[in-house]
């Protein structure tokens, strides 16, 4: 099936998802790309190809017709109800990363009957149980500081446990609007304030 794995910390989130698509007993490819972005919105799936690449194709013509084309994307909660539609409608099931109205960047995870839960540690698919062992393991302070090597460091090994995960990584994430101006005044003086 595949796996993917998804962490909210105070400065912001990521998902990591892995490359394999495996059809029977036979890995059919390891080029399969299961995370995206899209204008400030991340997304993690996992299903069967055709659900996935259906679930995306239908997931973007909705957010287009939300307003993703404006200046403001829309918040976590209006897109993930538009996700869970989607990915019921697919048979997928899906973590989304965005913004909150404060803009606090925070992840749901959306389940392929529709249920939207609020997640700060999410692993979909087959090395679902490693990865949330692992997640859950993570020091706070070291995923807070870097959370897209936190991600990608438990999709490696859960790569090296799970027979369905493998090939290669993509990482999306997303850093909360006040990290991002803290960043940016640093960067600004070389100093924060």
């Amino acid at each position: 099936m595949s796996t993917v794995v998804a962490i909210e910390t105070p400065t912001g989130v990521a998902i990591a998802g892995d490359t394999r698509l495996v059809d029977g007993d036979a890995v059919s490819s390891d080029q399969f790309r299961r995370v995206f972005g899209l204008k400030g919105v991340g997304v993690g799936v996992v299903g069967e190809s055709g659900a996935v690449q259906q679930f995306r194709r239908q997931f973007e013509v909705k957010l287009r017709d939300r307003g993703l084309r404006s200046e403001k994307t829309p918040d976590i909660d209006v897109i993930a109800r538009i996700a869970a539609r989607e990915a019921e409608d697919a048979g997928v099931d899906a973590v989304i990363g965005a913004r909150d109205d404060d803009g606090t960047a925070t992840l749901r995870e959306v389940a392929s009957d529709g249920r939207v839960l609020e997640g700060g540690e999410v692993a979909l698919g087959s090395g679902r149980e490693i990865a949330i062992g692992l997640l859950e393991a993570l020091d706070a302070d070291e995923a807070a500081n870097d959370p897209a090597a936190a991600v990608r460091n438990t999709l490696e090994t859960v790569t090296e446990r799970d027979v369905n995960t493998g090939g290669e990584i993509n990482v999306w994430t997303l850093g909360s609007a006040d990290q991002i101006e803290k960043d940016v005044r640093r960067s600004e003086d070389g100093a924060e304030r």
